[in-house]
């Protein structure tokens, strides 16, 4: 049974998780003795105040374990996906495809990888394509990713890991707190 979450959804619930720790963490949030909340209009108290920032913790820990499960280790991230296509064409940026089609398939598909910065992509000249018996042969003469399309593939990819290292810096900093209250 494969039960992956939706992780747009997953991506959201550790974001908010690790922002909500450390915003609590640092803004030194204390709530009083039996503090009463009315979370959609039902009141409640909250007997054991000195236990929230070990839940927030805690909930953090999942929401990071989580996502760099299934948003890192299960799920192909954007530099991946850029990877594996460029593994296809080996080092010598050259590959077989079984016809015309698929080969420029292949190659929208490795361009749509890498985004467009104020008019520059990423640069990619197939001369001609060869065919050969069974299949078309399709050699790159020149891949070129300007810096600026490189910083934006990198900052993706930092967008991309934000939960865990949202997650992992709240978890420091909510440790830092908790270590120098107690000192």
């Amino acid at each position: 049974m494969n039960q992956t979450p939706d992780l747009a959804r997953l991506r959201r619930f550790a974001l908010a998780a690790g922002l909500v720790l450390l915003g609590y963490s640092c803004a030194g949030v204390s709530l009083k003795p039996a503090a009463e909340i009315n979370p959609l209009g039902i009141p409640l108290t909250i007997a054991r105040p000195e236990l929230l920032p070990l839940v927030l913790a805690l909930v953090s820990v999942y929401a990071l374990a989580r996502f760099a499960y299934y948003g890192l280790m299960r799920s192909p991230s954007p530099a991946r996906s850029r990877k594996q296509l460029l593994l296809q064409l080996g080092d010598d940026l050259a590959s077989a495809f079984p016809h015309e089609e698929a080969a420029h398939a292949f190659f929208l598909e490795l361009r749509g990888w890498y985004p467009t910065v104020l008019g520059r992509t990423a640069t990619i000249h197939t001369p001609a394509l060869v065919q050969k018996a069974n299949h078309v042969e399709v050699r790159v003469t020149e891949f070129k990713v300007p810096k600026r399309v490189r910083l934006a593939t990198w900052l993706e990819q930092l967008d991309y890991t934000a939960p865990v290292w949202v997650n992992f810096c709240a978890l420091l900093v909510a440790g830092w707190v908790a270590w120098h209250a107690a000192a």
